[in-house]
């Protein structure tokens, strides 16, 4: 199937809309829900290649890579990200989740996305809650919850379904 023909397709099965509807599709949307599904970057990056906005966008348990992640990147506003479950988010992703302005809750349980990678999302001062997974020791987790807490000012650190911060 020609790539104009699959895109068709997701518009159509996904969201019910036809090819001589693509026009009307708004440039912001409030949520895209797509937890636990087979969604992939290609998909993504036709999404967000026609709407701006998204007010809220799960992925969590997806298929999404770095590629989606830089896809993402180009929205004009996202709000909150949950990338749980995603492996195929690592620390190349890092660079394209520090440009998303405006993002308040970003969740990186369950990524290649370590804490010291985490330390590279030092532009996101509007972040209020940050979601990580770790298997470091103990104190390796509070020292670097503490330096997250530094880099990112009223942000709440939650590692391992502990809380550091606010």
């Amino acid at each position: 199937m020609k790539k104009n023909k699959r895109e068709l397709f997701f518009w159509e099965s996904q969201f019910n809309i036809r090819k001589g509807q693509l026009h009307t599709l708004p440039a912001s949307v409030s949520r895209f829900n797509f937890r636990d599904s087979e969604i992939t970057d290609e998909q993504v990056g036709w999404i967000t290649a026609r709407i701006k906005k998204v007010d809220q966008f799960d992925l969590d348990n997806s298929l999404i890579t770095d590629e989606g992640v830089q896809y993402l990147a180009r929205l004009e506003h996202i709000r909150e990200l949950r990338l749980k479950g995603c492996r195929g988010v690592t620390k190349a992703s890092i660079p394209f989740l520090d440009k998303m302005a405006g993002l308040e809750l970003l969740h990186l349980g369950g990524t290649s996305v370590s804490l010291d990678d985490a330390l590279g999302l030092g532009t996101l001062q509007e972040l209020k809650l940050l979601l990580l997974r770790s298997d470091e020791e103990e104190q390796i987790i509070r020292e670097k919850a503490a330096q997250l807490q530094q880099l990112l000012p009223g942000c709440t650190i939650n590692i391992n379904y502990q809380v550091f911060g606010i």
